[in-house]
């Protein structure tokens, strides 16, 4: 049973079959009874194809080219073919119902079948016409595995595309015919109402049943086409498919199939991949697709290998972006941490170059005071000496942060201490001069007055 999820538009536009894109080079090979027998085709740029027979060489040419693709050509004896028509529905429930279709008149010891179709035209409103292809899936894995032993991997597994080769010969042929080296031979008759029925002969018979083969062939042309008034054309693919028109009837003439699109090469090509090949070059690929007999499992495990190899991509794409994310983060930490040192450098610089600016500053400003100190000290000598009148002395002398003086002293007479307030303010050098107290204080044999006084020293002189 086909898995859901291999239905999906998603599955079918992502890893659908090559077949979908357009191609240019693609080799068909016809599943022979013990090996497998191929052909190439070439597309040339002005429309038309080329076929080349099997070669090594051709081989590898075509194998290093991407959009090259495989196809694998089923003979008759290993499918059968149903025209059907159902109901329009999805395509994703086209392949279920004629699977049930299909598989309802078969035997129930056929075994498990695989089925492919085509699209032929559209009925009644709403209903549609199908060729369905049913085969054994042990049959289909068998023509694989005979694909795979060769060393062909198919990109699918179709039978010959008759009715895309009468399209282009209907008015030349009424019956083409393939006969293979190793004995097998299919037969496409038109019928009157426009279907092609195709009939395939066992390997290994005798020439007098193949003989009677192609007779019945020719009957049943005869009797789909009643009111014919000509003979029975038929196209003959390969040089085996050559025989004496004389046994099929005296109205019976033949000669070989040629494609239009196709430049015919010299040399020796199997007949159901010639046929295959013709029908390759007009076919839809969506009616490719549509007709791959591939087994589902192949195909699911190829579809998941698909998936795989582009999530791998798509995981190796994210991993590379982190690293490089990753390196572009390490880069920048590693500029910043270098930017950082480079400022802890300058900072500490700067703070050392501060700190010697401050020390400088304190040391200019503690000269700056030393020489006020000694400018104050030399205005308090100065004006002390100026306004202090003969016979006074002073025993402590004390200069206060706010230019407050404080001193102490003696005089020889008690109106010395009085003068001193008036002298020292008419010197300019002291202000607010106070008289803080006088006193006598015995000494020897006399006396002497003692007395107290404030002021201020100005602030104009002490610069």
């Amino acid at each position: 049973m086909t898995p859901a999820f291999l239905k999906t538009a998603f599955w079918r536009r992502f890893v659908s079959p090559a077949a979908r894109a357009p191609w240019k080079r693609a080799t068909v090979c016809s599943v022979g009874k013990d090996k497998t027998y191929c052909l190439h085709i070439k597309r040339e740029a002005d429309g038309r194809y080329e076929v080349v027979p099997d070669a090594p060489k051709i081989r590898d040419e075509f194998a290093k080219d991407a959009t090259a693709i495989v196809v694998g050509i089923l003979p008759k004896r290993l499918y059968l073919t149903r025209t059907l028509t159902i109901p329009d529905a999805d395509p994703d429930q086209v392949r279920a119902m004629l699977s049930l279709e299909a598989a309802s008149p078969l035997q129930p010891d056929f075994g498990p079948a695989e089925t492919a179709y085509r699209k032929l035209r559209d009925a009644d409103v709403g209903q549609s016409v199908y060729e369905v292809y049913v085969a054994r899936v042990s049959d289909v894995e068998e023509a694989m595995r005979t694909l795979e032993r060769d060393g062909i991997r198919p990109t699918m597994l179709v039978p010959v595309l008759w009715r895309e080769l009468f399209k282009s010969n209907a008015d030349r042929f009424d019956m083409c015919v393939a006969a293979t080296q190793d004995g097998v031979c299919e037969a496409a008759v038109a019928l009157g109402d426009g279907d092609v029925a195709v009939r395939g002969l066992s390997d290994g018979v005798a020439s007098s049943a193949e003989t009677r083969f192609l007779q019945e062939c020719v009957r049943a042309v005869k009797s789909s086409q009643a009111d014919r008034d000509r003979g029975v054309h038929v196209g003959l693919i390969g040089s085996r498919s050559a025989f004496d028109t004389a046994q099929l009837g005296n109205d019976v003439k033949a000669s070989d199939v040629v494609e239009p699109d196709v430049v015919d090469s010299t040399g020796p090509v199997d007949p159901l991949a010639l046929a295959g090949a013709v029908a390759l070059t007009t076919v839809d690929p969506d009616d490719l697709e549509t007709a791959d007999m591939t087994p589902r499992c192949v195909v699911f495990a190829r579809r998941q290998a698909a998936m795989n190899k582009r999530l791998l991509r798509t995981l190796g794409m994210i991993f590379a972006s982190l690293a490089v994310l990753l390196a572009a983060g390490k880069i920048a930490v590693a500029r910043y941490d270098r930017y950082c040192a480079r400022l802890d450098s300058q900072i500490t610089n700067i703070r050392t170059i501060g700190e010697s600016v401050e020390q400088k500053r304190l040391q200019l400003k503690a000269v700056r005071q030393a020489q006020a100190t000694r400018n104050r000290l030399h205005d308090v000598i100065a004006g002390l000496h100026a306004a202090t009148p003969k016979d006074v002395s002073y025993n402590q002398v004390d200069l206060a942060n706010d230019l407050t003086l404080r001193m102490r002293g003696q005089a020889s007479s008690a109106s010395l201490p009085f003068l001193l307030p008036e002298r020292m303010e008419n010197s300019g050098v002291f202000g607010q001069v106070v008289l803080r107290g006088v006193g006598q204080k015995s000494r020897g044999a006399g006396s002497v007055t003692q007395f107290e006084l404030e002021c201020r020293l100005l602030g104009g002189l002490a610069k």
